[in-house]
């Protein structure tokens, strides 16, 4: 079977799933292989066939209980269906059957950091650190928890720590780009951005922290080149999207910004940063009625959204409805 096996690992590097699909179907049904299920689930996870990867991944469990491959592909499977507890018992026999290894560090701190655990996140990853301090790729994953919590200063030391280790890490200037570009220090940010781009390639991402970081500068007309072509490269970089559209308001042409954040929300429409924004585009374009609708999916969204609540009472003050108005002037000021 270990033949079937390959040719579907092959035909779905292809990228043709079907094919794959189909070639598995006539393999024999005994002597089935850990890496012939192994390929069967990459296929039916391609497929988003869930139910069949489950079939697959729970015979891996009956039939190969220590084998390595078992239990990270079911860790990554119940990360993805976000059960992140079951998860963590996949995790715990990941460990028991191949030891404290890099997957089983980065999937129980990332799953830790997504059951809210970000104290035992950062422990797991601290603790790997003082056994490999030279480990670049562990100190990178602990500077984008940092990242993500907003402790910039904290992120940088690890960031630049990398460098020193890897100076040719392209990824490690790239995370220091976007953390400069958070923590205020655009030159910086612009600096370490183009040091990526020169030790890799030019990417819709590296495009999109170089316009923003001059768009925070104020020098529009660099910010403008650079977004343009980081929407063109990647239609989806939200990031580059949204500050086009900042860059659209700054100069005064609302109806453009509101395009771009039209692109943004046929994608992702419960985006409530982008809905908030533009909700009081449409107010400066007196289009309460717009307005309104926005600002009433951002309440639903975030019911305390101090913004979303003013926003929502001056649309309706100017569509006349003053006391439904004052209800979301009082529940702003609560």
């Amino acid at each position: 079977t270990d033949a079937f096996g390959l040719l579907a690992h092959l035909l779905l590097q292809l990228e043709q799933p079907e094919k794959a699909a189909e070639v598995l179907q006539r393999a024999p049904a005994m002597g089935r292989t850990l890496e012939f299920y192994v390929a069967e689930a990459r296929v039916f996870n391609t497929l988003g066939n869930k139910e069949e990867l489950w079939k697959t991944l729970e015979l891996m469990k009956e039939r190969f209980p220590d084998a390595a491959a078992t239990w990270y592909m079911r860790a990554m499977h119940q990360i993805q269906q976000e059960r992140f507890q079951d998860a963590l018992e996949d995790i715990n026999e990941l460990e028991r059957v191949n030891g404290s290894s890099w997957n089983v560090i980065q999937l129980r701190s990332h799953v830790l950091y997504q059951l809210g655990q970000i104290t035992e996140a950062l422990k797991v990853i601290n603790d790997a650190l003082e056994q490999y301090p030279d480990d670049v790729a562990l100190r990178l994953l602990r500077a984008e928890y940092y990242y993500g919590l907003n402790k910039f200063e904290m992120a940088i030391e690890d960031c630049l720590k990398a460098i020193e280790q890897a100076p040719e890490y392209a990824y490690a200037h790239q995370l220091l780009a976007a953390t400069y570009l958070e923590n205020g220090d655009y030159d910086a940010a612009i600096s370490s951005a183009q040091k990526s781009i020169d030790l890799s390639e030019s990417t819709s991402y590296l495009m999109g922290l170089l316009g923003s970081a001059h768009l925070m500068k104020q020098e529009d007309e660099i910010a403008e080149s650079y977004l343009i072509q980081a929407c063109e490269a990647d239609p989806s970089n939200i990031q580059a999207r949204y500050r086009l559209s900042q860059l659209r308001a700054n100069q005064g042409d609302l109806e453009k910004a509101v395009e771009e954040l039209n692109v943004i929300l046929a994608e992702n429409p419960v985006h409530s940063t982008v809905l908030l924004t533009r909700g009081y585009n449409y107010l400066s374009l007196r289009d309460y009625e717009m307005a309104n609708d926005d600002f009433s999916k951002v309440i639903e969204l975030m019911p305390k959204s101090l913004a979303g609540l003013r926003g929502k009472a001056i649309a309706l003050e100017a569509l006349d409805r003053r006391k439904e108005a004052l209800g979301f002037y009082d529940q702003a000021l609560e």
